[in-house]
């Protein structure tokens, strides 16, 4: 930001009669933080009129930023409450696990990044009545996403022994990563789709849905699911350890995925089929 830029802002929040401390919470809060931040600032006495709409907007726009949020925070939260409950299992089980956890998480910052890139495709395109550029633009980046995923996984695959070797030399802890990794590339694979999908919805602007699919898919299925047969006797077999978690947690994955990419496609199918 430009020296004019921060000015400028400084002059227009100054003028909404929220005070230093206002104008400190408004100039560093977050979207989400910016709701607290607006309702606190709008019980001053000292507020304009102007500033009671500017801080409406923000509220607004924080609230769906939280709804945003929300889907986030299920798939951030299964993966910590599942290694939590893993780490009920002992050292190594948690270490191999925080090992492959990472790795999914490295792997996962392509398609991050790609679904970022193509929910601004898809929302430009919709904000210049093109329903048909976006639908190709979401179908486009799905494809890219899918095919780079299925590469990196396989390539983890044909070197999961180096990798793993890469943060450990306790045979252990290598030999309870290597048990995980195989589920850990095919997870992968859903979550890059399940992830792409989930921009998609949000360039048509559709997060409700998408919310509901992770709390369910995610929490039910793949957290309670993984408990159920990670330390309990079931109709699979003896209790299952972590891969139990990682076996329920892809299973969650895939169910998640799938059901996305089919509303990111019903959802395009419908915008095209109403210009």
């Amino acid at each position: 930001m430009t020296t004019q830029n921060k000015l400028n802002r400084r002059s227009f929040l100054k003028g909404l009669g929220v005070g230093a401390a206002g104008y400190g919470v408004l100039a560093t809060a977050q979207p989400v933080g910016a709701v607290i931040a607006g309702t606190l600032v709008a019980l001053r006495r000292r507020i304009t009129r102007q500033g009671l709409v500017f801080l409406v907007c923000v509220a607004v726009y924080g609230g769906a930023t939280a709804l945003f949020g929300l889907s986030t925070l299920f798939e951030v939260t299964s993966f910590t409450f599942m290694a939590v409950l893993i780490a009920r299992l002992g050292a190594t089980s948690v270490a191999g696990h925080q090992i492959v956890a990472n790795l999914a998480a490295i792997l996962f910052m392509v398609p991050l990044s790609l679904g970022i890139a193509t929910s601004v495709l898809v929302a430009q395109a919709l904000g210049s009545s093109a329903p048909g550029v976006a639908q190709a633009a979401a179908r486009r980046g799905l494809r890219l996403a899918l095919g780079i995923a299925l590469m990196m996984a396989l390539l983890f695959w044909l070197l999961r022994g180096p990798v793993v070797r890469l943060y450990t030399s306790d045979p252990g802890v290598e030999a309870m990563a290597l048990s995980l990794i195989g589920l850990a590339v095919l997870f992968h694979v859903f979550d890059a789709v399940q992830g792409m999908s989930t921009f998609i919805l949000r360039g048509y602007r559709q997060t409700f849905w998408p919310m509901v699919i992770y709390g369910v898919a995610l929490w039910c299925f793949g957290l309670g699911g993984g408990a159920w047969i990670a330390f309990n006797t079931t109709p699979l077999g003896a209790p299952r350890g972590a891969l139990g978690f990682w076996e329920a947690a892809t299973v969650a994955l895939a169910i998640a995925a799938a059901t996305l990419a089919w509303l990111a496609r019903h959802e395009a199918k419908r915008r095209v089929a109403e210009r």
